[in-house]
């Protein structure tokens, strides 16, 4: 073998070593409980008139924003003093101990509330079926009154969606988990909304099918 190939054939097992580090590294850095895979900064409006900025992610499972704060994770003790939170684009206000996202601003408005939920990921049985339990799992650990967040998952738990919706109108909050139960909300035009969901394929945890349904509502 000469030179050429000898070192052909280092620098490429070095390539892959590389490259499977990096991979190994991305997916011990996963946070599947979160809406986002990484921390980023965000803007805080608070309802005092007072602005804050901080590097944050938005917990779907515990329905929270934690803010990353010198390797440390907290979360906030009085979220219901948070106007709206400008993260990522996005626009977020506070709901029934949760925070959901504008997804259509208009007389009647559209809210997306990003859920989830610890699900187990199941045993082999003597039959070698698979046997799940879903529910809250507890895998955050709270440390003393500053709480502080863990971010790692328990083993043999997955996440599962269980997104919620929202419409505002007059003031009033109206939820909805399905296109079904969105045309209920408005008699008048359940069979017109019925249709256009189906014409158009409408996906609810799409944000820009979210929007044509609040310019359908709207007109």
């Amino acid at each position: 073998m000469n030179i050429y190939k000898l070192r052909l054939i280092v620098t490429f097992t070095l390539f892959a070593l590389f490259l499977s580090t990096v991979q190994s590294q991305e997916n011990k850095n996963q946070i599947p409980q979160f809406l986002f895979p990484q921390f980023s900064k965000g803007i805080l409006k608070m309802k005092n008139g007072s602005t804050l900025s901080a590097v944050i992610n938005y917990n779907m499972v515990d329905q929270e924003f934690i803010f990353e704060q010198r390797g440390s994770y907290l979360a906030l003790e009085k979220p219901d003093e948070i106007d709206t939170v400008v993260w990522q684009g996005k626009k977020f206000i506070y709901l029934n101990k949760a925070f959901i996202e504008l997804a259509y601003k208009g007389k009647i408005s559209i809210f997306y509330q990003h859920k989830a939920k610890y699900t187990s990921a199941g045993s082999k049985s003597a039959y070698g079926m698979t046997s799940q339990t879903t529910g809250p799992t507890a895998v955050l650990t709270v440390q003393g009154g500053n709480q502080m967040r863990s971010l790692d998952l328990p083993e043999n738990v997955t996440i599962s969606l269980d997104d919620i919706f929202w419409v505002q109108e007059n003031g009033a909050f109206r939820k909805f988990t399905s296109e079904r139960q969105f045309a209920k909300l408005f008699p008048d035009k359940e069979a017109q909304i019925r249709q256009f969901c189906k014409s158009n394929k409408i996906n609810l945890s799409k944000v820009d099918d979210l929007q044509k349904l609040g310019e359908l509502i709207n007109k």
